[in-house]
């Protein structure tokens, strides 16, 4: 009975932290979604090349997507383009509450299995916990406050 109890607690907390990590993104294949930002949008862009480029939305035409960024201007031609996606800025704290739920999980997962395979009396999870929390919290904080991919706007064929 213990060991269904626990098994479903760490199949609840895997499938907790795989949802997380999940991101749905449609694809947009139509211009006129580029078309229709607000200059100044913050993006970051694919070209077909292989090179990203980020920057603010200066103009947008139905061949040319214009850009600012660091004091110039940058034209990408609509044929050129592969990708462009309008970026979010991440919260340190908000990734490091995130982080520390994902390494609290997993860590009291592997504790509890532990448990589980040497009979132990379950400190072994509370233990995987203690250690998973603070560790998640470290990982989650060192990758937040960057501009990130968001939203997907626009994806050529």
């Amino acid at each position: 009975m213990k060991t269904k109890i626990l098994a479903s607690l760490f199949a609840f907390a895997v499938m907790l932290a795989m949802s997380s990590w999940a991101t749905a993104q449609t694809s947009n294949q139509d211009w006129s979604s580029v078309q229709s930002l607000k200059l100044k949008t913050n993006l970051i862009v694919e070209t077909k090349t292989g090179a990203t480029v980020k920057g603010k939305v200066s103009g947008v035409t139905p061949a040319t997507l214009n850009l600012s960024s660091g004091g110039g201007t940058i034209a990408l031609e609509r044929d050129n383009v592969a990708r462009v996606y309008q970026t979010r800025k991440s919260s340190r704290l908000k990734r490091a509450l995130i982080g520390a739920g994902i390494g609290a999980a997993v860590g009291f997962g592997i504790g509890g299995v532990y448990a589980l395979i040497s009979k132990g009396n379950g400190l072994a999870a509370a233990a995987g916990l203690l250690y998973g929390l603070p560790t998640g919290a470290v990982f989650g904080a060192a990758t937040g406050g960057k501009n990130r991919k968001g939203k997907l706007i626009y994806e050529s064929n």
